[in-house]
Parts: C-alpha cells; sequence; structure tokens
C-alpha cells in the first residue's frame, strides 16, 4: 500500500512540493571585492567591483553577468572591456519591490551565468536582492535558510524591509517580458530630496530607529551621487549626514532624540537657505 501512495497523492492533486538543495552560502576571496559569497554554483554576491583587479576577480570566478542593485551607476565599459555584461536594476534600502525580485530572478535565469549580485559594500541590498530572487526561482526553498544567509552575510537587522521581502510569500514569475538594461538614470538630487523629505516627516509625527536608518542611508546615499557639488553643498551635506549619523544612533540606543531631532532641523534649514529657498536659478 505504501508504494502505492506517492502515485495516489499525485492523481488526487496533492503532490508534495519539489525539494530544493540545502542552501550553503560560502565566503570567497575575491582581490578588489569584499563581502563575497557563492550561493550556488550559479549565483555570487558582494561589493561593487570599482577597478581593474576586481573585474579581474570576476573573470577568475568566471562570472559573465553582473547585476548591480546599486543606486550609482555601473561601470558598464569597465566590465564590457574584460568581457562582462552589465544588469542595472537598483533598490533601495526600504526592501525589494515584487516585480524588482521576478526581474532580477528572470535574469539569474535567462542570462549567461554565473551572475554577481552586488550593492555598494555587499551586504545589505545585494544579499536580500539574490534571496528574493532565489525565493521566486525556488518557491520550495525556506525563508528561514536564506535569513540565516542575510546574517551571515552581514545585512543590518535595522532594515526591515529587506528582510520582510525574503520572508513574505514569494513573487510568481510570469511570461511577461522584461528589459535588461546596463544603466539606468540616477535619481536626481530633486528625487532625492523628496525621499528624504518624506522620510523625515514620518520622523518628526514618530521617530523609529527604523525610519533613522533610512534616513541616514538617504543622505549617505546622496553624497555618492553628488561629488561635483560646490564646496559649500558638500559642507551643508557633511553636516546633515552627521546629524542623521547622531539621530540614528540616539534612537537605536533608546534615548530621547527631541535634542538631535532639532540639531537635525536646523541642519536642513541652513543648507535650504542657500540651496532652495532664496533660489531664483539653478544652484551652482
Amino acid at each position: 500500500m505504501l508504494r502505492w501512495l506517492p502515485m495516489m497523492l499525485l492523481l488526487a492533486g496533492c503532490a508534495p512540493a519539489p525539494t530544493v538543495a540545502p542552501l550553503k552560502p560560502e565566503p570567497v576571496e575575491a582581490v578588489g571585492l569584499h563581502n563575497v559569497f557563492r550561493l550556488s554554483d550559479n549565483v555570487f554576491t558582494g561589493s561593487v567591483p570599482e577597478d581593474e583587479r576586481s573585474f579581474e576577480s570576476l573573470q577568475l570566478l568566471r562570472i559573465q553577468t553582473i547585476i548591480s542593485v546599486d543606486g550609482a551607476p555601473p561601470d558598464v565599459e569597465g566590465a564590457e572591456s574584460f568581457g562582462l555584461r552589465y544588469v542595472h536594476l537598483p533598490i533601495g534600502y526600504d526592501g525589494v519591490p515584487e516585480d524588482r525580485a521576478k526581474a532580477i530572478a528572470k535574469a539569474i535565469r535567462d542570462l549567461p551565468g554565473p551572475v554577481y549580485i552586488h550593492c555598494h559594500h555587499g551586504k545589505h541590498r545585494g544579499p536580500a536582492a539574490a534571496a528574493a530572487a532565489l525565493r521566486c526561482l525556488e518557491p520550495g526553498r525556506s525563508s528561514a535558510s536564506l535569513i540565516e544567509y542575510l546574517k551571515r552575510a552581514g545585512t543590518d537587522e535595522r532594515y526591515r524591509g529587506l528582510f520582510a521581502a525574503v520572508e513574505r510569500a514569494p513573487a510568481t514569475l510570469d511570461d511577461a517580458t522584461v528589459e535588461f538594461p546596463s544603466r539606468v538614470p540616477v535619481a536626481d538630487l530633486v528625487t532625492r530630496m523628496v525621499e528624504i523629505d518624506e522620510t523625515w516627516d514620518r520622523l518628526k509625527k514618530q521617530p523609529t530607529a527604523a525610519d533613522a536608518i533610512l534616513f541616514l542611508e538617504h543622505y549617505r546615499e546622496m553624497k555618492r551621487a553628488t561629488p561635483e557639488r560646490d564646496e559649500r553643498f558638500q559642507t551643508f551635506l557633511a553636516e546633515a549626514l552627521d546629524a542623521a549619523t547622531e539621530l540614528e544612533a540616539n534612537l537605536r540606543a533608546g534615548a530621547d532624540p527631541a535634542a538631535v531631532i532639532q540639531k537635525t532641523a536646523n541642519a536642513c534649514t541652513a543648507c535650504h537657505a542657500v540651496f532652495r529657498d532664496n533660489r531664483v536659478s539653478s544652484p551652482p
């Protein structure tokens, strides 16, 4: 009787879900790269390749496609000089939207591999994006094993949206065509300021450590994206970044954030007075 049980279950429409091999992330040493992990023969994660040494390391790992989930524009020309294809599918620190998880999953499935998925440091967005994509590709894989990988990779648990993207039910892949751009437009200063303003509004109403870490990352991303801005702008940005850092540490420690919130507000006001409120033409 027992030997007929699998066939009976199949006929009844109750066949067990296919199992997947256990996830065993392995750290990999690679010159010019940091926090590199091998998730499978076809999927690696790590930091952004910044120079020839890092692209050479990717060649040694037999990588064929690089997937960037970072907001900064990737070095497409540098990658192409080493025979590597770049795909730019950026995400934020607040999570991995289902459509983006599906796009990354299809890139892993359809483009030449192995693939290397990276953010900036290879700790937060990259691992979360890879984990969310793997859940799409392998719905039978438990979220628990992927959460354990995030912890090994160093993903900060304060980025609740990144963990939530891995814990939710996996998105179902469909037949929709997905574009795999090598470089997408980087958010301009106005867009970044809108993101900061929205997070700041929530912080003023109800200060939380979760919003404070997003607020801090918005400023870090702005600093990386505006190296060409003049010295005055950089000075104001540095002051705002310091205030955001102090606010995040304050809320994480459970201290009263009132004084630091005022300090942060002062930093914003000083910058706005020069670059926004009294501006009659485009800032220098």
